[in-house]
Formats: structure tokens, sequence, C-alpha cells
């Protein structure tokens, strides 16, 4: 996974812990593959999703879509996101409609 260098601050923001974050990331990882969802090695977009502003963006592993990690639904930490792959919630989306479940968020 890839992460642009920029800080951001959103100290007020909840955010999710690191396991449950990881966990559910290799959920949707596993619900990917299983759903044959191919891996994304093009260029990443350089704003958010939400917000469009650029800093420091994780990139979906699924697209090309990129987005902060305040900006995630719920709001992640940044940290954790070191730390796994990450989906975005447009892929999650997709994911959870192409399997008929909901997402756990």
């Amino acid at each position: 996974d890839e992460v642009l260098e920029v800080p951001i601050s959103n100290a007020n923001a909840k955010r999710r812990s690191s396991p449950s974050i990881q966990l559910r990331m290799q959920r949707y990882m596993s619900l990917a593959d299983e759903l044959q969802f191919q891996r994304y090695h093009g260029v990443h977009n350089t704003e958010c999703m939400t917000c469009d502003d650029g800093g420091s963006l994780l990139c979906c592993e699924l697209c090309s879509n990129v987005q902060h990690a305040k900006c995630c639904e719920p709001p992640l930490d940044d940290e954790a996101m070191n730390e796994c792959d990450w989906v975005c919630d447009s892929c999650i989306n997709d994911i959870c409609h192409k399997k008929g479940i909901a997402r756990d968020d």
C-alpha cells in the first residue's frame, strides 16, 4: 500500500483503533479477491475523493481513489493505516453491493 507523505491533523475526529481497521480491511480485501476484483497498479489521484484537498492521502488498493484518514466513513487513525492495505469507501460499497451484504462500520 502507498501513503503520500504530507502531514494532516484533525485531533477531534473520531477514529477507529488499529486492530479493528486492520481486520476490517483484511475482510474487504478477502471479499474483493473472492469477487475477483483486480489490484490497482496505476497512478493514484492527488486529491481526496471526499474533500478535494491534497495532503497525506491513503491510496486504495483497488482503484485510483485517495482519501484522508479523517475523511473516511468512519474516520480512521493515520498511523494504523501504514500497517495494512486500504480500500476506499467507494470500493467497499461496490464489494458490499456485489456480495449482497451490509457494510460493517
